[in-house]
């Protein structure tokens, strides 16, 4: 759906379902993902960025959801996912951090969760995620089939990628790296994708990155 900062007529209006179907043609999974756009509200400088919203799941839960929902190629990959306690053991974590402080509850997207087998229900946020672009005047190509434009930003690449972190692509190394410019400490709650940040069958060798 649109804001109604986007106006009708609108070039993202045409070109941001190319984004979209981008990511239909390889994905699989028979789900509604809701995607809101924003013109404006980036902040100043700021490309794009996106509001993933997530939803609480314990960790022992997700990881059993992706080892049942793997198709049989994916198995090898699933079934060597770690058990909460590995995971916590082996997370590379900021020095001073205790890893207790890896918690069981990850934070998994909206969009996940329903790939997952989940559905919507109370506490669920309107939509799965919210894209926001930048405004500036002549910012954009939206027309990469001849180039982009020098000074100019390529909307389609741009709306993919924004896209991508409400799909899942969305890691708790960011939240770390956001407490440590900080100065401060929090809870780690892992995302769906942290569980396959080590190399498989390396657990214990190869730890987990923060």
């Amino acid at each position: 759906s649109y804001d109604s900062s986007v106006p009708a007529g609108s070039p993202v209006r045409t070109h941001m379902p190319l984004a979209l179907d981008a990511w239909e043609r390889v994905l699989s999974d028979d789900v509604t993902v809701k995607v809101h756009v924003v013109w404006g509200g980036t902040g100043s400088g700021v490309t794009a960025s996106t509001q993933v919203n997530l939803r609480p799941m314990s960790y022992t839960a997700v990881r059993t959801d992706l080892i049942n929902d793997a198709a049989p190629y994916e198995s090898t990959l699933t079934s060597q996912l770690p058990v909460y306690l590995d995971f916590k053991d082996y997370c590379y974590i900021p020095n001073g951090w205790d890893p207790n402080w890896v918690s069981s509850s990850l934070r998994v997207p909206q969009a996940n969760a329903l790939a997952l087998g989940l559905s919507r229900g109370p506490g669920w946020a309107s939509y799965d995620m919210v894209v926001r672009f930048n405004d500036t005047a002549d910012f954009w190509d939206f027309d990469p089939s001849d180039g982009v434009t020098a000074s100019k930003v390529d909307f389609y690449s741009t709306a993919q990628h924004e896209v991508a972190h409400g799909l899942g692509f969305y890691s708790a190394v960011d939240v770390v790296d956001f407490h440590l410019d900080q100065g401060t400490t929090d809870l780690i709650h892992a995302s769906p994708m942290d569980l396959f940040r080590t190399p498989l069958g390396e657990v214990a060798s190869a730890g987990f990155y923060y």
